[in-house]
């Protein structure tokens, strides 16, 4: 059985990995906690030490460049692992949209089914929170609102460091 403590360590470290985002961006969003829970509860404590211990043995052997992390995550689990790339995607859009994709049948049928893995928002919150609208550098629609007349003055640009800087930031956090 996995301990919160490390699970919540394991499941950052590779959050920020799949997204782009250091580890402090994704605390901030008041969403790991939920969202590690979210995961733990839908494809299990197995399958998520499983993906964590990939992806640390993918960025070991790549230390010396940090790019060829993120290409060999790509690679090795995103593309071509039928049992990981899935749960990842799950979690990168978990992030990003602030809901839970169902897996696809497929991996369903070969891995087993749960009765949380269904398409849902996570919470109000996780749409507000989403990783999505920092990106695109906008606001929520309905929420976050910037305030009275800002239609009237031009988007401001918002600083997202690039995947290296993300990935830095979320080793040293």
């Amino acid at each position: 059985m996995l301990k919160k403590k490390d699970s919540m360590k394991d499941f950052l470290h590779c959050s920020a990995l799949l997204t782009g985002f250091g580890r402090l961006d994704l605390i901030g969003t008041g969403m790991s906690e939920l969202y590690r829970d979210t995961l733990l509860e839908t494809i299990g404590e197995e399958i998520c030490s499983e993906l964590w211990t990939k992806i640390a043995g993918l960025e070991s052997s790549h230390l010396d460049d940090p790019d060829k992390v993120e290409e060999a995550i790509s690679k090795h689990i995103l593309v071509a692992d039928r049992k990981l790339g899935p749960v990842a995607k799950s979690i990168i859009q978990m992030w990003y949209l602030g809901q839970w994709t169902q897996t696809p049948i497929a991996w369903r049928e070969e891995f087993g089914t749960n009765p949380n893995d269904f398409n849902r928002v996570i919470s109000a919150a996780a749409y507000t929170e989403g990783l999505v609208w920092r990106a695109a550098g906008t606001h929520p629609q309905g929420a976050k609102q910037p305030g009275y007349g800002t239609w009237s003055a031009p988007p401001v640009q918002i600083a997202i460091r690039d995947a290296t800087s993300a990935r830095e930031a979320g080793a040293t956090e």
